[in-house]
């Protein structure tokens, strides 16, 4: 089973959206200002942007979550606009500027090489107003690949009937991801995708090459300091 036909239908159980990443967000823009949103899932938070009063656009690969954008916000008076997209094609997307663009939820690291990541930061910084800021958000891969640290916290739902098992696995100079979903009288299902462990200095590299200014680094969306034993990369860059 593909791994995120597995997670679909229950992604926004799973992963629902966090006020402290919505609040992250919007402290970056203008009072109404444009969004886009690269891989954005079921709108766990173009949705929430939008109904703020936020110009969204937001695209994702996967076109069973859009469609479950498009139908939540199907009565909506200020809907996302949701579209099927590659993000690797970016650069052919006839949108913006925007005020803020953003990438989160280890969305980035689904690209194939560092080549690929620094195409997509290029198509990022064209695309910005000149006030704007980009946000990027991975696993912390600096403590995956430095400690060989390849597991993963316990998503729990719903007092223990939805269980979500994750686990890296090393391969070369990828990180396969392992995922079993855990659903009280329904069984397990598993399934795997292949990341590319984008390490936080080739992230501010591809930034500062890209033109950006500014490139400030965290360990979270809360803006603590990143470290080696952060859980995340949260980077925030300014045109």
């Amino acid at each position: 089973m593909d791994f995120y036909e597995m997670l679909g239908r229950y992604y926004d159980v799973i992963f629902p959206t966090n006020e402290k990443q919505l609040m992250f967000l919007k402290a970056l823009l203008p009072e109404r200002g444009s969004v886009l949103d690269v891989g954005c899932a079921t709108g766990t938070y173009a949705i929430p942007l939008a109904r703020l009063g936020y110009d969204v656009c937001a695209f994702d690969l996967d076109s069973p979550m859009v469609e479950m954008l498009v139908s939540k916000t199907e009565n909506d008076e200020n809907p996302p606009k949701a579209l099927v997209y590659d993000m690797r094609r970016l650069p052919e997307l006839n949108v913006g500027p925007f005020d803020l663009i953003y990438c989160i939820g280890n969305t980035l690291v689904h690209l194939g090489s560092l080549a690929e990541v620094n195409e997509l930061v290029k198509a990022c910084r064209e695309k910005l107003k000149e006030s704007g800021s980009v946000v990027i958000q991975t696993v912390n891969y600096d403590r995956v690949l430095a400690h060989k640290d390849l597991s993963l916290p316990l998503i729990d739902r719903q007092e223990g009937r939805m269980r979500f098992h994750r686990h890296y696995e090393l391969k070369d100079a990828e990180v396969v991801f392992h995922g079993q979903l855990e659903i009280e009288g329904q069984g397990k299902t598993e399934a795997s995708t292949t990341l590319l462990p984008v390490e936080a200095g080739d992230l501010v590299r591809a930034l500062e090459e890209a033109g950006f200014r500014e490139v400030n680094v965290y360990g979270g969306f809360d803006g603590s300091p990143h470290t080696l034993e952060s859980p995340a990369t949260v980077i925030v860059a300014g045109s």
